[in-house]
């Protein structure tokens, strides 16, 4: 079945990409499950692939979380020049601007740029 096989080949991208693209790899799972629904009879992949997906997403949820923490850590000792580089790994992990995460790292970004512009006057 077409269905299969292309479900089959996202799957494989998802894997791949894992280690250094966790959302796309996520997105690449999705596709695959979406792929496979409506088959009348699931394939073992099919639980393959809901497993992997139920992985990276903790696995992502955790990064998450370390990320948020280090940026908190990292505006109390107001070195604006370290949180942005931290702000852009943050970045990198939630490209989609529809993801909430990603909506959060856009307010922090906001917070950053205020800080910048805080020193820059300071500094005058």
């Amino acid at each position: 079945d077409q269905r299969l096989e292309i479900a089959r080949e996202n799957v494989l991208r998802a894997n791949t990409l894992r280690k250094t693209e966790l959302y796309k790899a996520i997105q690449f799972y999705k596709t695959a499950l979406a792929l496979m629904e409506p088959l009348p009879v699931k394939p073992p992949l099919y639980m393959e692939t809901k497993l992997s997906l139920k992985r990276a997403e903790r696995e992502l949820q955790s990064k998450w979380v370390d990320l948020r923490f280090k940026f908190k850590q990292k505006m109390e000792t107001k070195d604006a020049e370290a949180t942005a580089v931290h702000l852009r790994e943050m970045q990198s992990l939630f490209p989609d601007a529809r993801d909430w995460r990603r909506q959060v790292i856009d307010i922090y970004n906001q917070q950053i740029e205020l800080l910048l512009e805080r020193q820059a006057k300071m500094r005058r």
